[in-house]
């Protein structure tokens, strides 16, 4: 993917925005209203993957995660009902997903995890809502790589009016303490821990029991000892502690304390704290010696606790404690002599523990009991005989349990109702996952009552009130991409196998939109387009066919198999009539050769030129290049060989001009042979290269060509920090790309080719904060692209390269920000995508003022919107991919008289 950002500046070259900026741009014209030109792919997809979360209540309503089939998986709400279960906001806006989770309720507001980029970082954000659209936005970047692969964040809990949360900070390589009160200002670190980062070795503050707790005080485990905070760097220590804890919960008692401990050789069995060391003692040891009965599952339910431990014979039973030794003892069926195992604790409700337990006659079942005997008993026998019923979560309300379980022989992932008794116990329904929750006083579930689509429902305990009110109902799209103009009609593709050979064409009506004449149907769709030679070449993965089409036909220009991926043609297409492009091609050995090809569209005009890499490769062989005109040179290629399992990276610079006599080698940029090349772009008559190696060294060069203006411009890391990021994207002479400093954080620096001139462009973070730069976009000599300054969210920014050349043109006032991606430019104007809070991400205009940066078309009313993208010129048209619930993702179109081009 390193490429990207130069395959996507190239596909921008068409004749038709060719056109529209020699035309110039008309007044604004009256809005009007996109059409869809036709819908390629039809019928329900497949939503089997689609997630749904359990809800948390606030203010009279409840909020969940979810994925609607459309935006992707975002904050919802509900107040039970179907008719007032909606979005709460698209968290980040587009078809990108907010992937909300750790949903915390406190000081009248939501906070929770969840993304907030459109393409720079996949690092979660800690957010904060107050149920209303405008008061949901993104706080501060947890900065985490690979986050939820390591347990990056260990806790996320309540605390005073926040939140407080344990966070593996990167750059020290350690555990931070953090807080938030659901402001910018308010969310700070509160202290480092000591230590290195671990993640088998979590700080957690789930599992500490504790008699008495501290007003105003947060307690925690690190490093086995208890830790407290009261939101201060001073007041955040270890503290002293008579109970030695090994493992599990635990459950309060009245003044007491119940929990799994040990002391030397006492191993792990139930203890029972008042908080001092002499109220700290073993209750019982259930398993006598030195094997130990690891209890766990500590539940209070009047004046006893439950637990489940291991008995002398392996077996996990049931246990009850009134906090004494004598009262510390297994809980028995009336006239069942063997006892229950393979005990688990599912639920209270009411006076009554309901568990799970096999009594060797019917396999593992649903229980009940009050502690006694005589009311211990089996609630219903959901698979007959000896086998055993499956069980999930169960969550009590009032006298009713509810439970998910799996009966063997039955109707699997069911949600289920009892009182107690086997004629109270009722299917409500088939359920989709394993967890029942309560919210607001409901009862919610995950489930599809039957349908194929699952979703969130709502429970009153019968099955007339077992309902979905919430379901993913996603549809179908062509998705189309890569739309390029060509004299015979626009063209496309489209990723599903069953729509044709994976290339199609239209000439803007739904009955031109067909595809591609002369191109074979495939069952692996995936290809490539490249305009150039008054149409496109195509390259397509399944069979390695390369052709040439005009936009009305296709014709082969090699055989299939004779090169690989080619690269390069999309950046720099005609010269002499001929196209160049980069592709390797099988050698004798097995291998593969990088040659420099040059094509006239037909196959008699198309041959290798010279072979690009020094040295023949290995079967293992690959490649990174790309290609680039500086002002007033010729077609230049920077080509990089990897060999082998054992790196070494050479990278030599190329001129050509599509003939044998006119390629030769420039110069090798003199970096370490660990160093990969990861971007590569041409601005005045440089050609910049951006190189970074696996570790954390990276450097950014710029040659003219010649050995002597070949010089390093900026690298890192040194005693400032310096991480390189992408994409180098050029404008006028310079090239502007995302940095990450020690002293400035994330944000977006200039060059001109040498050291002097390459530096920050404005901190608009300031300080250790960062704006993350992301979507940059040439627009003339300056660039349009996206950004956070902590204060208004992701807006869109212009600059000229200077400070005082660099402003925000705000589109959604307030800290929510209004997310601009796909930056199209279209003359002295630029088309992109943008959501404005009420319009949802729809299409913008913009000539780089905030007077003129206004909302141009509405695909899709309402708050959700379409996500526009791909925009493409033809016909005197603007032609984009954009989508609607229950239609999917198809192509759209919008006469440029809508953007105010004639």
């Amino acid at each position: 993917m390193a490429g990207d950002s130069a395959f996507r500046w190239g596909l921008a070259r068409s004749l038709g925005v060719v056109f529209a900026v020699l035309l110039g741009m008309a007044p604004q014209a009256a809005a009007q209203a996109p059409e869809r030109v036709r819908d390629i792919a039809t019928g329900p997809a497949f939503a089997g993957g689609f997630f749904v979360g359990h809800p948390v209540p606030l203010l009279g309503r409840s909020y969940f995660a979810a994925d609607d089939g459309f935006l992707g998986n975002e904050l919802w709400s509900t107040d039970g009902t179907a008719s007032g279960t909606r979005l709460v906001a698209d968290l980040c806006p587009g078809r990108c997903a907010g992937n909300p989770s750790q949903l915390t309720v406190t000081g009248g507001l939501l906070f929770f995890i969840a993304g907030n980029a459109t393409g720079t970082s996949d690092s979660p954000w800690v957010w904060r809502s107050d149920g209303t659209a405008e008061g949901t936005f993104a706080l501060a970047n947890l900065d985490i790589d690979s986050f939820g692969s390591s347990f990056p964040l260990s806790f996320f809990s309540p605390f005073g009016r926040g939140v407080v949360f344990l966070v593996h900070e990167r750059d020290r390589d350690g555990w931070g303490l953090w807080f938030s009160d659901g402001s910018h200002a308010g969310t700070q670190q509160i202290a480092p821990l000591p230590g290195r980062f671990n993640p088998a070795n979590l700080p957690s503050d789930f599992n500490w029991p504790r008699a008495t707790d501290e007003p105003g005080t947060h307690y925690f485990t690190w490093r086995f000892h208890l830790w407290a905070t009261d939101g201060t760097a001073a007041g955040t220590r270890p503290i002293e502690t008579p109970i030695v804890h090994c493992g599990g919960n635990w459950a309060r008692l009245g003044r007491q304390v119940i929990y799994a401990g040990e002391v030397g050789r006492e191993n792990c069995e139930p203890w029972v704290s008042d908080g001092t060391r002499q109220g700290t003692r073993r209750l019982r040891d259930v398993v006598a010696g030195d094997a130990a009965s690891f209890p766990g599952e500590f539940v209070a339910v009047g004046n006893r606790v439950y637990f489940t431990a291991f008995d002398e014979a392996g077996r996990r039973i049931l246990w009850k404690t009134d906090g004494t030794t004598r009262g510390t003892v297994p809980v028995r069926a009336a006239g069942l002599g063997r006892g229950l195992g393979r005990a688990e604790i599912l639920a209270v409700a009411g006076s009554r523990l309901y568990f799970v337990a096999g009594d060797g006659a019917h396999g593992r079942e649903l229980w009940r009991t009050d502690g006694n005997p005589d009311s211990t008993a089996r609630v219903a026998d959901l698979s007959p005989g000896r086998a055993s019923t499956l069980f999930g979560a169960g969550i009590g309300r009032g006298r009713q349990m509810f439970f998910v379980a799996s009966p063997q022989g039955g109707e699997n992932g069911g949600l289920y109702v009892t009182e107690g008794t086997a004629e109270s116990t009722v299917r409500l329904g088939s359920a989709g996952d394993s967890a029942v929750s309560a919210s607001g006083g409901r009862v919610y579930f995950v489930g599809d009552l039957g349908e194929s689509a699952r979703g969130l429902g709502v429970s009153d305990g019968t099955v007339a009130g077992t309902r979905i009110l919430h379901r993913a109902r996603s549809v179908r799209s062509s998705d189309p991409r890569q739309l390029t103009a060509t004299p015979g009609g626009l063209l496309f593709t489209v990723d599903a196998a069953d729509l044709g050979p994976g290339i199609w064409r239209s000439g803007g009506t739904a009955a031109s939109t067909e595809p591609l004449p002369g191109v074979a149907p495939t069952s692996f769709p995936g290809s490539i387009l490249f305009s150039g030679l008054g149409g496109a070449f195509f390259y397509r993965f399944s069979d390695q066919r390369f052709g040439w089409t005009d936009g009305l036909s296709a014709r082969e220009v090699l055989p299939p198999g004779s090169i690989g991926f080619p690269v390069g043609l999309a950046e720099e297409v005609e010269r002499d009539g001929r196209a160049i492009f980069l592709a390797p091609r099988p050698a004798a050995d097995g291998g593969e050769e990088v040659w420099i090809w040059g094509s006239d569209g037909t196959p008699e005009g198309t041959s290798a030129v010279r072979q690009a890499a020094n040295r023949r490769a290995p079967t293992s062989f690959s490649f990174r290049n790309w290609a680039a005109r500086p002002a007033g040179g010729e077609l230049r290629y920077l080509v990089q060989e990897i060999r082998g399992n054992f790196p070494d990276y050479l990278s030599h610079l190329f001129e050509t001009d599509g003939g044998v006599a006119g390629t030769r080698g420039l110069v090798r940029f003199p970096v370490p042979k660990s160093f990969e090349v990861r971007q590569f772009a041409a601005a005045g008559r440089n050609v910049f290269a951006l190189f970074a190696e696996s570790g954390p060294r990276a450097a950014l060069w710029a040659s003219d060509g010649t050995a002597e203006g070949t010089r390093e411009v900026l690298a890192g890391p040194g005693d400032d920090r310096i991480g390189f990021f992408g994409p180098l994207v050029a404008a006028g002479d310079r090239v502007f790309l995302p940095v990450d400093s020690a002293t400035s954080g994330f944000e977006l620096w200039v060059s001109d080719g040498t050291p002097e001139g390459t530096h920050p462009v404005l901190d608009l973070a300031p300080g250790f904060a960062s704006s993350y730069p992301s979507d940059l976009a040439a627009f003339g000599d300056r660039l349009l692209f996206s950004a956070d300054d902590g204060v208004h969210g992701r807006e869109l920014w212009i600059t000229d390269g200077t400070p005082q050349g660099t402003r925000r043109l705000e589109i959604r006032p307030g800290p929510q920000g209004s997310y601009p991606q796909a930056f199209r430019p279209l003359g002295d104007r630029a088309v992109f995508a943008a959501d404005d809070g009420v319009h949802g991400l729809e299409i913008w205009i913009t000539d780089g003022t905030p007077e003129g940066t206004r909302l141009a078309s509405d695909v899709l009313p309402g708050p959700k919107g379409s996500s526009p993208r791909e925009f493409e010129v033809f016909g005197g048209e603007l032609y984009f991919n954009a989508g609607r619930p229950g239609e999917g993702y198809e192509l759209w179109k919008l006469p440029l008289s809508a953007l105010g081009i004639r």
